[in-house]
């Protein structure tokens, strides 16, 4: 119903902010990170004009409006709602607490450490958060730009320019040995995960020719790589 409100906070109470739109008061959920950041802005004494990106819920008992900082983590709480037994509370908490690109690269590596340290979010729910998205890869690039990956373009056979650590000679690089060499897999793994994250392909190549190292896991390597930046 609403995509977004303009206006100005005039109060914050509990887990809402009050947004006052042309003399009407909205009250909007916000997550308790964000509520304090305003909160002690408006402590300041600084005038508050702010845009908040809206998700309307309408249960039998209350219709509820949340709010977020921009447009990918209404997007983001939109895909998290749609998890089975994933309540709006909850999806919130996570919006609040993860960034995208770290949400991501938690899926692509199934690593739960991150999300269990969300109040709320026991280690079941962790794990099972993670298998659900991983079967949601191209919904959740709406949080983190416009590239799709999927599986098929991901295993394209694209050439990849592998960092000169991983070179070979000449007479050696046969595609049927790149296909089953774990270096390379990885290294395509990688940059995949990167372009997914809405860095271009010459981005990613850079990214990984400068963080690169075979023996450490997908995980400490897409660390490794976001730090370049």
């Amino acid at each position: 119903m609403y995509a977004y409100l303009s206006g100005k906070i005039t109060e914050i109470y509990q887990e809402q902010v009050f947004l006052e739109v042309n003399n009407i008061a909205y009250a909007v959920n916000v997550g308790k990170n964000l509520q304090e950041k305003w909160q002690k802005e408006l402590a300041a004494g600084q005038t508050l004009e702010v845009k908040i990106y809206t998700t309307l819920i309408v249960r039998e008992d209350a219709q509820m409006l949340y709010g977020f900082a921009d447009r990918q983590s209404k997007q983001l709480f939109e895909l998290l709602l749609s998890i089975p037994r994933f309540g709006a509370k909850l999806s919130l908490a996570v919006v609040d607490n993860i960034k995208a690109e770290n949400l991501l690269a938690c899926v692509l590596t199934q690593d739960t450490k991150e999300l269990v340290k969300i109040k709320g979010l026991g280690a079941k729910v962790a794990q099972r958060l993670l298998l659900e998205l991983n079967n949601k890869l191209n919904k959740l690039q709406a949080a983190s730009g416009d590239v799709k990956i999927t599986e098929s373009s991901h295993n394209s056979g694209e050439t990849c320019d592998l960092p000169s650590s991983l070179r070979e000679p000449a007479s050696d690089l046969t595609a049927d040995k790149l296909s089953k060499s774990p270096a390379k897999q990885k290294y395509d793994d990688l940059l995949a995960a990167l372009m997914v994250l809405n860095f271009s392909l010459h981005e990613s190549k850079q990214m990984l020719k400068l963080s690169f190292r075979p023996e450490l896991t997908l995980e400490e390597n897409l660390r490794l790589a976001l730090q370049t930046r």
